[in-house]
């Protein structure tokens, strides 16, 4: 199995982008993973699994960067 950068930040971008605007809509966030792992699948398995997590991943860096903009710690 070989693991790409560029893929990589492909799905790590676009779950933050799925999160970001979506604002935490999950129904969006599940098409969206549902999305990346068929398209990782066309490679195999487990290209379809690690794709699904890559997106996982982006999906969380956009609940944590909205959650620390809402939140006023001075």
């Amino acid at each position: 199995m070989y693991i790409s950068m560029k893929y990589v930040i492909l799905y790590v971008g676009a779950g933050a982008a799925t999160g970001w605007f979506s604002k935490g809509d999950r129904t969006a966030s599940l098409i969206g993973l549902g999305v990346a792992a068929l398209i990782g699948a066309s490679f195999g398995i487990s290209y379809a699994l690690i794709s699904a997590i890559e997106f996982g991943i982006g999906l969380g860096l956009a609940a944590m960067l909205r959650k620390n903009k809402k939140s006023p710690d001075a």
